[in-house]
């Protein structure tokens, strides 16, 4: 059972016991509100702190480290959760005991990562051009790797459409006029801002209490003057855009049709258990509405899926098409989601979503990873509900559950990416 406890005023500590895994993997999450105006410097950070620091200021030093540790390994990366931005940096380590000559490995890992957050590499206030300019190069990569992507890109501007001013609807790594504004002065501001204002959750998954981590975190954290705390706001149903139908486009091949829905509501996992099973059945595995009917009946689209967000209240359905069969496609799409809030899906189309999601959220517990990330989009629910939690609640939905959440279901915004005209 996973322990969760205070270190210092807005800073827990979080021990999952697991002695399956040979490693470690010890976390540092910095939890910050959603803005605009700071995303870009948020996304790029944590692939900054995580590439050298005050003790390792190049990369090689630090690789060289991370080497004497067993080939130790650093994770980052920057995450929107609900309304807020994720700021997250691990140590993925091996296990004391399987040290050659007894050292303290676990402590060590967590000392370095610790270094590298709270001492980088900095010229006065500020971070050091050379630094910043490597990793917003790589940025600027992720950021152009996220368009050429073209399903996803879809999927990302079908957000954007959807949520208009609200930041939710930021790509991932945010955008590109953005990332190049970033300057080591800006920073720092947002890293000195961070260290004071963030909700912080230290997680660590592996086979021993790690109490000298803990101790360490919490002196760390202590010896900052903490203020105006990030606090959890609730889950709250957005203020959506207009309603759009958008046409982009592209030199592609095959074209993209993405189906925004507002679910009507907004909730964490567990309370939602009905929409999950929903939209499994509605567009999740080969045994859904939209694969047996819009794919596999009609030839309607190469792929049809569904994915809801369901702690912003949101559905996507995205296919892949060929121009002529994109008005179909959607129609057929709104015909399926009519028989679900009819509730005249098929039993065996219920018992199949049954298993495969609760197969799906038994595998959350196979790698240390997917176990951190469990929890840390859990950090606001006190009652640390885990993955058996779910499939209990998910295992307690009834049909009449589905039909309900289905008919809380409309379409907000159609967004269509497709080849240049005349390349049809």
């Amino acid at each position: 059972m996973p322990q969760k406890f205070d270190l210092c005023e807005g800073v827990e500590g979080l021990y999952v016991e697991d002695s399956r895994f040979n490693t470690t993997l010890v976390s540092f999450n910095f939890y910050m509100p959603l803005k605009s105006e700071d995303y870009a410097d948020y996304a790029l950070l944590p692939y900054l702190l995580s590439s050298c620091g005050e003790e390792y200021p190049t990369f090689r030093e630090l690789n060289t480290r991370l080497g004497n540790l067993y080939g130790a390994t650093i994770i980052a990366g920057a995450y929107k959760y609900i309304d807020y931005q994720r700021i997250s940096i691990s140590i993925s380590v091996l296990n004391d005991r399987f040290s050659l000559c007894g050292e303290q490995v676990v402590a060590s890992a967590a000392n370095l990562l610790a270094s590298l957050i709270f001492a980088p590499s900095l010229e006065g206030e500020r971070f050091k051009s050379a630094d910043v300019e490597r990793e917003r190069a790589q940025m600027l990569d992720r950021i152009r790797g996220e368009i050429n992507n073209k399903r996803g890109y879809a999927r990302s501007q079908t957000l954007s459409l959807m949520f208009g001013d609200d930041p939710f609807g930021m790509p991932r790594y945010g955008k590109e006029e953005d990332m190049l504004r970033v300057s080591g002065e800006s920073l720092f501001s947002a890293w000195s801002k961070m260290l004071r204002e963030a909700y912080v959750q230290v997680s660590v998954v592996g086979e021993r209490f790690p109490d000298d981590v803990f101790s360490a975190a919490a002196s760390a954290f202590s010896a900052i003057k903490r203020e105006n705390i990030t606090k959890f706001r609730g889950y709250n149903l957005p203020r959506f855009a207009d309603k759009q139908t958008v046409c982009e486009r592209m030199d592609v091949k095959q074209g993209k049709l993405v189906m925004g829905f507002s679910l009507g509501r907004a909730d964490c996992e567990e309370k939602m258990a009905d929409v999950m099973v929903m939209a499994d059945i509605f567009g999740g595995g080969p045994y859904s509405r939209l694969f047996t009917n819009v794919r596999e009946k009609l030839s309607l689209c190469y792929y049809c899926a569904c994915a809801a967000v369901k702690s912003k209240g949101v559905m996507l359905v995205d296919s892949g098409v060929k121009a002529e069969n994109a008005e179909k496609a959607q129609k057929e799409i709104l015909a399926q989601l009519e028989i679900m809030k009819k509730g005249e899906f098929e039993n065996e189309q219920f018992e199949s979503s049954i298993r495969s999601l609760c197969d799906s959220i038994k595998s959350r517990n196979d790698c240390q990873e997917s176990i951190f990330s469990w929890y840390a989009t859990r950090v606001f629910d006190d009652s640390l509900k885990s993955p058996e939690d779910l499939i209990e609640a998910v295992c307690a939905v009834t049909k009449e559950d589905v039909m309900r959440a289905a008919q809380n279901v409309s379409l907000h915004t159609v967004y269509s990416l497709m080849p240049q005209e005349g390349n049809e």
